[in-house]
């Protein structure tokens, strides 16, 4: 499985299709949590950013350029973090701008430590499997002890990392003290940490709507590895999880 990561990895024409993949996964999930808070608190700004956000997944269908993909990638994402403060209803907290390595505020420190959860649950569930962790194609290998866990962790973070961040805000379940500063950055305490875990396992069992069926984000998770393994073994095209609704 190494190897056969490894040949497609190193033919430019399959990476950037294999890496285009995953981003064009991600946007109906960036697209689907902004069209939830527009219909519970519409504005324009989101219609804006829908549109923007449609505007460069178009011109990633026909790139044919590793640094132009990921160029437009971050792109999208920066369309979507343009809405982040909108979504948060609650006084107390605000996004501003992703920072991370350190978290500049309570938001970020809970983006930060989702997207960890996600990537350590992604890199177990590979590990079961023979696909090598080590090699991804959207995130480059170098220097890098795991990439493929990074590549399917944006399909997913908009519905498991971003969704359970401003469900616990606008809930009131988690609260400014439940953070504390270590003289760089803000990061989550113990009570807070707990809290998320609590939220995110929880969000994992929930149950959306697959092909007419109900299925668990835990079990989409292990299904979308498993296409990997068959697109590398069966030669299987990938066909990313997006979710519609």
């Amino acid at each position: 499985m190494t190897l056969e990561q490894l040949e497609e990895y190193f033919n430019s024409e399959n990476r950037i299709h294999l890496a285009a993949q995953f981003v064009l996964a991600s946007i109906p999930n960036l697209r689907l949590v902004i069209r939830y808070y527009n219909k519970m608190y519409p504005e324009t700004l989101y219609d804006s950013m829908l549109r923007k956000i449609d505007r460069v997944a178009k011109k990633i269908i026909n790139t044919r350029d590793y640094d132009e993909l990921l160029l437009l990638e971050a792109q999208a994402r920066q369309f979507y973090y343009r809405c982040f403060d909108s979504f948060i209803r609650v006084e107390g907290f605000v996004f501003e701008k992703r920072s991370r390595r350190p978290p500049l505020n309570e938001v970020n420190a809970m983006l930060s430590f989702g997207n960890t959860l996600l990537y350590s649950l992604l890199a177990n569930e590979i590990n079961k499997t023979p696909l090598d962790v080590r090699i991804g194609f959207l995130h480059a290998t170098n220097r890098r002890e795991q990439s493929l866990n990074l590549d399917l962790a944006e399909i997913f973070k908009p519905l498991l990392v971003d969704r359970v961040v401003f469900s616990l805000i606008n809930r009131r379940a988690i609260k400014p003290d439940d953070f504390y500063y270590d003289g760089k950055g803000i990061y989550l305490n113990a009570k807070g940490k707990q809290l998320f875990l609590n939220a995110f396992y929880e969000k994992l069992d929930t149950g959306v709507t697959v092909k007419g069926k109900s299925v668990k984000y835990k079990s989409i998770i292990k299904e979308e590895i498993q296409k990997l393994v068959r697109h590398f073994r069966q030669g299987e095209r990938y066909k990313p999880f997006k979710q519609i609704r």
